[in-house]
């Protein structure tokens, strides 16, 4: 299996260790269920925001497209800014 590495957060990447230490598995291993059992449980979500942005591609508008494509802008926006501050 290839492997790259990535950028979790450290509480993330400690729980995740610990977790998978007592699992008796590879912290890797661990996250990659983790990433796939998401992915099913969020097939329905994603196949809507797809066909959304398809009918927008479709018959839409380039504005009607940029207002979908960043309409969880200020939900990451507040993210980010939470995790700024919690590093202070």
């Amino acid at each position: 299996m290839a492997t790259t590495p990535v950028r979790i957060p450290s509480d993330v990447h400690s729980e995740t260790k610990q977790l998978a230490a007592m699992r008796g598995q590879q912290q890797g291993d661990l996250l990659a269920t983790a990433w796939r059992e998401y992915l099913e449980r969020h097939k329905a979500q994603f196949a809507a925001d797809l066909e959304q942005a398809a009918k927008i591609l479709r018959d839409g508008t380039t504005s009607e497209l940029a207002e979908f494509a960043s309409r969880n802008a200020p939900a990451r926006a507040e993210a980010a800014a939470a995790r700024i501050r919690s590093k202070r």
